[in-house]
């Protein structure tokens, strides 16, 4: 974020995405940005992972139907991201973050997967911080299925619903001549 604004971009011109521990990531700069008086234009994040104390009830209740996020490793995972921070530091769960004069965001994740809580209870909390968001949540997927790309319908038709989103957020692109 630093870089583009050092090349000049306004930071309503950019958008922050992310999709698992990188969608909680860019929910966590997201915050920061927006205590700094810096929002970015919009941001998204697919399942994204946003809250390192493993307190949503989707781990357990989603363990069998998610084969490609295993919870068996989740604590190893955990231990990788945390870095030596505490796991309800904002900077890594920003299900503990606050987001004032927060742009829009959409979040889409499976009902099956085991990050579900944590996106519909980041949906509340961005909700409680007066923020716009848009929760798309599918009834069955693989933990972060729109990487599939267009390898996958689902996939595809999941990138064009983020595309959908942001599109009217956007400015109009300029003409020709104009700067």
């Amino acid at each position: 974020f630093d870089r583009l604004l050092a090349e000049g971009h306004a930071p309503g011109g950019i958008v922050l995405g992310g999709d698992s521990a990188g969608g909680g990531l860019a929910l966590a700069l997201l915050s920061d940005l927006c205590r700094a008086g810096l929002p970015p234009r919009a941001a998204f994040a697919l399942s994204p992972w946003t809250d390192m104390t493993l307190s949503g009830a989707s781990l357990a209740g989603n363990a069998r139907a998610d084969p490609l996020l295993p919870v068996e490793r989740i604590e190893e995972l955990r231990g990788m991201v945390l870095g030596g921070l505490g796991p309800d530091d904002p900077r890594v769960s920003p299900l503990f973050a606050a987001f004032p004069g927060c742009p829009p965001v959409f979040l889409q994740a499976a009902a099956t997967e085991i990050l579900r809580d944590d996106t519909l209870r980041m949906a509340g909390r961005l909700r409680d911080e007066g923020g716009q968001v848009a929760v798309d949540l599918w009834p069955d997927g693989i933990h972060a299925w729109p990487l599939a790309g267009r390898w996958l319908p689902e996939a595809g038709q999941a990138l064009d619903r983020i595309a959908d989103f942001l599109r009217p957020l956007m400015p109009p692109p300029a003409r020709r001549g104009e700067s």
